[in-house]
This record gives C-alpha cells, sequence and structure tokens, in this order.
C-alpha cells in the first residue's frame, strides 16, 4: 500500500469516527426532544383537566386555549422531530458510506444494525449476519422480552413521529369538547 493510500485510509477512519460520533449525538438529542415535548404536553394536559375540575364559571375560553396551544405544540414538534430525523438520517448514510471505503462493512456500527433489522424483519432460519459470536434468530429471542422485541422491530423516527401525532388526536378530543361542552 502506498503512502497517499494509507493517508485516505487514515482520513477516512477519522471522518468514520467522527461521522459515528455525531449520529450518536444526533440520535440522543432527538430523544431529549422527544422528553421535552412530553414534559410540555405533560403540563398542557394536566393544566386542562385542573381548569375542567375548577369551579370557575366561565372556564370554556381557557379549556379551549390550553387544548389548541398543545395541538399547535404538537404539529410544531412535528417539524422539530422530522429536521432531527433527517439529521440522523444524513449521519448514517455517511457512516455506511465510509463503512464500505473502509471496508468494514461486516463488522461496522451502520451495516450491522441494517442487517439486524432486516433480519428481524425476515424472522430468518439461520443465523442473523452478526460477525461474532454468531447467533440464531431464536437465541435472539430467548434472551428479549417482549418490550424488546416491539422496540427494536420498530424504527426511531416513526416512535418521535407517532407520539405528537397521538397528542394532535387528543387535544383535537379535548378542543372539540371544550367548545362543545355540556
Amino acid at each position: 500500500m502506498n503512502k497517499e493510500n494509507q493517508k485516505d485510509d487514515e482520513l477516512y477512519r477519522l471522518a468514520y469516527e467522527a461521522v459515528n460520533q455525531h449520529w450518536l449525538h444526533a440520535e440522543n438529542i432527538r430523544w431529549t426532544i422527544l422528553s421535552n415535548f412530553l414534559t410540555g404536553n405533560s403540563i398542557f394536559v394536566l393544566t386542562w383537566v385542573a381548569i375542567l375540575s375548577s369551579s370557575m364559571n366561565s372556564k370554556q375560553i381557557l379549556l379551549g386555549a390550553t387544548a389548541f396551544a398543545g395541538l399547535v405544540l404538537s404539529i410544531i414538534w412535528i417539524a422539530i422531530e422530522t429536521r432531527s430525523s433527517r439529521f440522523v438520517n444524513q449521519y448514517f448514510l455517511l457512516g455506511k458510506h465510509l463503512e464500505d471505503k473502509l471496508s468494514i462493512k461486516k463488522i461496522g456500527a451502520f451495516n450491522r444494525s441494517v442487517a439486524l433489522r432486516v433480519a428481524q424483519k425476515k424472522r430468518p432460519e439461520k443465523e442473523i449476519p452478526v460477525v461474532e459470536p454468531k447467533i440464531t434468530y431464536d437465541e435472539l429471542q430467548k434472551t428479549e422480552n417482549g418490550v424488546e422485541r416491539l422496540t427494536s422491530s420498530v424504527p426511531t423516527y416513526l416512535v418521535v413521529i407517532i407520539i405528537p401525532i397521538v397528542f394532535i388526536v387528543v387535544y383535537v378530543v379535548l378542543l372539540l369538547y371544550s367548545v362543545f361542552m355540556i
């Protein structure tokens, strides 16, 4: 191997390490954003319930405003989470590309995660494409409980988008109740 190829390989390795760290950081940010969203929405829902159970005479406007604010927050949060997911995906694709360049496709974190997800979807009779130790899908299932199997089969980007959509539905129901309350 000549010096130029060695230099290129070293640059690819350094880039791979940086992309891996950025990918993990972006993933952590995505979950932090979701956590903040859930905290904020808990406050809105509890506020709505507190207003509803209060003895105020004209609580309909406050109930409607609280539900509307939560609805707007949920819609904005979908845009925020979508942007965050794009960053994660860009780092992921770049990481896969660098693994191919470095010829570490079989042991690289990016390509292995794809292989594991594909293997879980297909439920293979043979081995999951893991380098060491070799483990069958049945053995993998024995080591996981039901929640872990569910969470490993649902992509993160769906989770962080579905939760705000669920809250949108909740806020629409609360808003309708606020407007048409008995």
